[in-house]
């Protein structure tokens, strides 16, 4: 595996695959709604839960962020946790990004961001902290505007999705962005199991 000088990485808990089907069978309802054409949507092997987002960072400043890791993940049980509900940001009337909600163990899910997040800050001193969200982005607006965010609002507003599906967190992982033939990726750095 050949990584850049920076790598763009975050810190976050896989969906697992059944649910990424019952994910890609939500964004295929809303395309059918909103017109194809209108986002750019969440590959099934990208759909993730970012606990933290950490920007571009040195080889040097990952390696020190996964040895820190696993003593975080073995204070914290694994999560049961619900994908339900389906929104956008910045509002549902006209939506730029579209998330399904995370329910369950939000408690402990909260609290495990925050000790993630306590624990990494001091070894990427630039990150723009940005107050947690549990949301699995499924779809972004490839054009602006206003026309464009209207349609897709009407398209959250007529899908009304309750449950889509539980599953439990078993793990965290240290993921970067990779370039690849096909495009983007994200790739695994390493994975922390929670206890």
């Amino acid at each position: 595996m050949t990584m850049d000088i920076l790598n763009r990485c975050s810190i976050v808990i896989r969906i697992p695959a059944e649910l990424q089907a019952d994910l890609a069978e939500l964004q295929l309802q809303i395309r059918r709604r909103a017109g194809a054409d209108l986002v750019r949507w969440t590959p099934s092997n990208e759909l993730v839960l970012t606990l933290l987002s950490l920007g571009e960072i040195g080889v040097g400043q990952m390696a020190q962020i996964a040895a820190t890791l696993p003593t975080i993940a073995s204070r914290h049980r694994a999560l049961d946790l619900q994908l339900e509900g389906l929104g956008g940001s910045p509002n549902n009337l006209q939506p730029r990004l579209l998330w399904v909600g995370v329910g369950g163990d939000v408690l402990g899910l909260a609290q495990l961001q925050q000790a993630i997040e306590h624990a990494v800050a001091p070894m990427v001193p630039h990150q723009e902290l940005r107050q947690f969200q549990a949301q699995v982005p499924i779809g972004r607006l490839k054009q602006e505007s206003e026309a464009n965010r209207s349609a897709l609002g009407r398209a959250v507003r007529m899908a009304q999705i309750g449950s889509v599906g539980a599953f439990t967190a078993p793990a965290v992982e240290l993921i970067r962005m990779a370039a690849t033939s096909a495009g983007p990726t994200i790739v695994t750095v390493e994975s922390f199991a929670l206890t």
